[in-house]
């Protein structure tokens, strides 16, 4: 098997060499992959925090400075909640809030929105903002920095968490 990968290595290496173009090697019929749109992680953040943003300058709010630290933590709570290693809710929030604000040089309040189920930022900024509670944490005037963080689970289902930090 070794000497197979070697030989393998060894055509591909004096194919490149030999100035071979392989896109002509390519079939005519292979679908345009590149054309396909994905979103990124790094995508849904900023369209979310852009609706959030959005909606806290309709009440004449300052917007929230996204930390990518807080997102690591928003993105770790949303990967055991999608692994099915705590359930939906905010299990070692105290924790995320005291990281949160070691990270940011400090922090006077902390709060936090979870959700599951929502395909898309717009789906889960729409359902933060039926609830009261969890409309009340992206309204406060008194949190400035945030930090959002989705995951994926098995079966498909996203799972969002943000995190809110005020200095």
């Amino acid at each position: 098997m070794r000497t197979l990968c070697t030989l393998l290595i060894l055509l591909c290496l004096s194919a490149c060499n030999q100035g071979s173009d392989f896109a002509s090697t390519l079939p005519d019929d292979l679908p345009a992959l590149v054309d396909a749109p994905a979103f990124t992680a790094q995508e849904f953040t900023l369209e979310l925090i852009q609706l959030i943003n959005d909606h806290r300058a309709d009440l004449g709010l300052r917007p929230l400075i996204l930390s990518d630290e807080v997102s690591l933590l928003g993105k770790t709570h949303s990967d055991r909640m999608a692994s099915g290693v705590v359930g939906l809710g905010h299990e070692d929030f105290s924790d995320r809030c005291a990281e949160a604000s070691d990270f940011l040089g400090g922090g006077s309040t902390c709060a936090e929105n979870v959700a599951m189920g929502q395909s898309s930022a717009d789906e889960a900024f729409a359902s933060w903002m039926r609830s009261p509670s969890h409309r009340q944490n992206i309204e406060r005037a008194d949190l400035t920095h945030t930090g959002i963080g989705y995951a994926e689970s098995a079966s498909g289902t996203l799972f969002w968490t943000q995190i809110f930090i005020g200095i």
